[in-house]
């Protein structure tokens, strides 16, 4: 009778790669072998796992909640129940949590178009975005691919205040309140009309200042001084709806400067082209 030996066949680690985790959240993969004779029992043969992170050496369960980001490269062993071994190397990434790092929005204006890109750090593959709270204002909408805000405001409103959540590829979230104002319409452009600018010898009592009118305006104001510096150093004056103010006594032989600006229902202000115009006074 001839005997003969048998071949031997040692464990091979099976799992060809970990998926990435995030830092803060519950991470488990079980490791995989083949061949051999089981049970087989896991452990780390060189470098480490990243931090937070263990291996069970009964079942192969890597498991825990990483504190950490960045890469991990080490060997796992396997040692079956004849105590044959086999190791592989592995790499282990953990992503930072992901965060909306946007701060705050820019304000908008009704009849305005309005765009702003929401901005998110960490986590794993590309995010998807939504509104988690509250609603934005009346016009505007969300695009989940991008982040994008975007339309044209269609309703004044003091603040609108809502929450926007990013949603990674492994399905981590942040969530972050936000706020838009939108403001009335902006007062369309308009011109002053007389005097003209630079005009010489007018009038020192009784002069008139007239203006076109401006839309989406509740009122206008009005400053005028002999500074010269295209800065209002006296006053604005309102005038209601009023487009022309008659002016008292002035100095003579004197060079003054006017300007106006429509104000419209949340108290947005635009000045006449941003020009002052000048005038002087006859004796």
């Amino acid at each position: 009778m001839r005997c003969t030996d048998r071949p031997v066949n040692s464990p091979t680690i099976t799992t060809a790669s970990l998926a990435v985790g995030t830092v803060g959240a519950a991470y488990s993969q079980t490791l995989a072998g083949s061949a051999g004779t089981t049970p087989y029992a896991w452990s780390v043969n060189s470098g480490s796992l990243p931090a937070g992170l263990l291996l069970n050496p009964s079942t192969g369960e890597i498991g825990g909640n990483p504190t950490a980001a960045g890469t991990s490269s080490f060997s796992i062993k396997i040692t079956d129940s004849a105590s044959l071994v086999a190791t592989k190397s592995l790499s282990f990434t953990i992503a930072a949590p992901v965060t909306v790092t946007t701060a705050s929005l820019a304000n908008g204006a009704v009849g305005t178009s309005y765009s702003v890109t929401l901005a998110a750090s960490g986590g794993t593959g590309t995010y998807t975005w939504s509104v988690t709270g509250g609603s934005l204002p009346a016009g505007l909408s969300l695009a989940s691919s991008t982040g994008r805000i975007s339309g044209t405001p269609t309703t004044a409103a003091t603040t609108t205040n809502f929450t926007v959540t990013a949603t990674d590829g492994v399905g981590r979230t942040s969530a972050k309140p936000l706020s838009i104002t939108v403001s009335g319409a902006i007062p369309t452009s308009f011109n002053k009309s007389a005097p003209s600018n630079n005009a010489s010898s007018r009038p020192r009592n009784g002069l008139v200042l007239t203006w076109a009118a401006s839309t989406g305006v509740v009122s206008y104001e009005y400053c005028f001084d002999t500074n010269r510096n295209s800065v209002c150093n006296s006053s604005w004056v309102s005038v209601g709806s009023a487009r022309t103010v008659t002016l008292g006594l002035l100095a003579s032989k004197t060079s003054y400067e006017w300007q106006v600006r429509a104000v419209n229902t949340t108290g947005t202000r635009l000045a006449n082209n941003g020009t002052w115009w000048k005038f002087t006074t006859a004796t």
